[in-house]
């Protein structure tokens, strides 16, 4: 099977679920996709989180706990990297690709990455 692609919304789904139903001579049709919550191996995992409604498990904590505005600590609490405090490798890995590229955007992200030390 196989689908055009770039498509709009939706289109390659039906064109495939068409495909599904009338195979091309010489070929088994392919099993119906698993349905979601049907116990499939690609169904998500039941929530086990509190409900939605339930009380607050944190209720003297700010919503803002966690970001640079309003009350409560920053984002520092996080523990992620300040911007231009990478590793590098987004730089190398750009470095190493500009050099093929014809349209120039490589180039110019290497740049943008090697200013940031990405």
């Amino acid at each position: 099977m196989s689908a055009a692609p770039d498509q709009a919304y939706g289109a390659q789904k039906a064109q495939l679920d068409a495909q599904r139903v009338a195979p091309m001579a010489g070929t088994a049709p392919l099993p119906a996709p698993a349905t979601p919550g049907a116990g499939s191996e690609g169904a998500m995992p039941a929530y086990s989180g509190p409900a939605f409604n339930a009380p607050s498990q944190r209720p003297d904590e700010p919503v803002t706990h966690g970001v640079d505005i309003g009350p409560g600590a920053g984002s520092d609490i996080l523990g992620l990297p300040s911007p231009g405090q990478g590793t590098g490798q987004m730089t190398a890995l750009l470095q190493r690709y500009a050099s093929t590229d014809t349209t120039g955007i490589l180039g110019t992200l290497f740049q943008a990455a090697q200013a940031r030390n990405a």
